[in-house]
């Protein structure tokens, strides 16, 4: 099981908004298919998958904020 975390994105960011899902339980996905987007207050960028399988668990959702080191989903 992979644990996707939201990563130091750097400029001083460490924390952002979902804006977007791509994906949801169950989902096959590839590496590199993009699982989400985030909006910080500089930037907005596309999170995506660094491994190819099935998406086990999202622990959030369209809106929510994060910070470095959140859980975001799990791959298996």
């Amino acid at each position: 099981m992979f644990e996707l975390r939201f990563a130091d994105i750097g400029e001083g960011i460490n924390e952002g908004k979902i804006t977007k899902l791509f994906c949801k339980v169950g989902d096959q996905v590839k590496e590199g298919d993009e699982l989400l987007e985030v909006e910080t207050d500089k930037i907005t960028t596309p999170i995506t998958s660094p491994k190819t399988g099935i998406i086990k668990k999202i622990f959030f959702q369209e809106g929510d904020d994060i910070e470095v080191g959140n859980l975001l989903l799990t791959i298996e």
